[in-house]
């Protein structure tokens, strides 16, 4: 029997946008074990759809909240998907 999965929506505050903070998010999520997208939105923030078991998320947002090594993160909010 699989784990169940959930579907969180992640947005990540601050400066994310030009510090490789998508290609760190990929590369942790496949560390992870996470599928999903990452994407910049226009007012600087980046959006990430993530799936996985509640650890693996849980695991996940905790490194949003550092981010990259440029990134300079204020904020992380996450809304579980129905």
């Amino acid at each position: 029997m699989e784990p169940l999965t959930e579907m969180w929506h992640i947005r990540v505050d601050g400066k994310v946008q030009g510090v490789w903070f998508r290609k760190h998010t990929l590369e942790t999520a496949l560390q992870v074990g996470i599928r999903g997208w990452v994407r910049n939105e226009q007012d600087g923030s980046v959006a990430i759809a993530a799936e996985g078991t509640k650890d693996q998320l849980d695991a996940f947002v905790l490194w949003c909240k550092r981010g990259s090594p440029l990134a300079n993160v204020h904020n992380v909010r996450v809304t579980v998907a129905e």
